[in-house]
């Protein structure tokens, strides 16, 4: 398989793990809003609510780096190579899929040929003529 194509996955194993994280987040906060309703007591829902609310923020600012990340590597920008190498470095404590994520980044973006490539396409995208 070319390089090109793994970086393509790797592109799309962020944006899918970004966009799992996010879901986590919002069904936290539904469960844990629920719970409350549930409860009858007004304060329970207060701060179950709270807790859900802060919950899938927090999951929110940790989804959006692996998202961005994902849809420059995509892009095959240079940023976004950096960005991908640390949440991928992150990530390694995340087992199992986390870890396994980190190590494909870490062997995929750290090849010199990837790191070639990713130049060949900044030089393609600011040398091609304009529309």
């Amino acid at each position: 398989m070319t390089k090109d194509k793994h970086v393509t996955i790797l592109g799309i194993l962020f944006i899918v793990r970004g966009c799992v994280v996010l879901l986590i987040g919002i069904g936290a906060f539904l469960v844990l809003t629920a719970i409350g309703a549930l409860s009858g007591d007004s304060t329970a829902l207060s701060i179950l609510g709270l807790i859900g609310s802060l919950a899938a923020g927090l999951m929110l600012l940790l989804s959006l780096p692996s998202i961005v990340a994902g849809i420059g590597l995509l892009k095959f920008q240079e940023w976004a190579r950096i960005l991908a190498t640390v949440v991928g470095c992150i990530s390694l404590f995340d087992i199992p899929f986390g870890t396994a994520l980190g190590i494909y980044t870490l062997i995929t973006l750290f090849d010199d040929e990837t790191i070639g490539l990713f130049k060949t396409h900044q030089i393609n995208v600011t040398s091609a003529p304009s529309v």
